[in-house]
């Protein structure tokens, strides 16, 4: 545990999150480099439609990130409003963004299935997606049964 507030990343050197990491406040890169490693779990607070913890570059094209191990979601807060979202990840503005084999998405109460680079859950009476490609998690309608 981190705690609150958030992470300022400098622009020099690779910083290794391993083990959990849990804080309210956003992991900033103003360069340099962040790795999640393999069997780390990093959380993300859910709120309403784009209130969220994330992993954001200080300007465009600073700052790459390797993902190797868990995000996990805690969704208790989140809208159910199919639609609204959430930027988990800064795609657009980070120098690169890479997610390994061992990448793996959760909620704080179950496991997101993998569909490609997309990962969805049922929580809460809605459908939540992850979007490696965009780094988006998503309010989805529910698939017809």
């Amino acid at each position: 545990m981190i705690g609150s507030g958030g992470i300022n990343r400098p622009s020099n050197g690779t910083l290794q999150f391993e083990g959990v990491k849990t804080y309210t406040g956003n992991t900033r890169l103003t360069g340099g480099a962040v790795a999640l490693a393999d069997n780390a779990d990093l959380r993300f607070h859910i709120g309403t439609a784009g209130l969220n913890n994330a992993i954001r570059a200080a300007s465009s094209g600073v700052g790459t990130v390797t993902l190797d191990g868990d995000f996990r979601f805690n969704l208790t807060g989140a809208s159910t409003t199919i639609g609204d979202s959430w930027q988990i990840v800064d795609m657009a503005n980070l120098a690169s963004v890479a997610y390994g084999s061992t990448f793996q998405a959760f909620s704080t109460i179950g496991y997101f299935t993998q569909n490609g680079s997309l990962w969805t859950i049922a929580e809460n009476g809605a459908e939540y997606q992850f979007s490696q490609i965009t780094g988006v998690l998503s309010v989805i309608p529910e698939p017809a049964s």
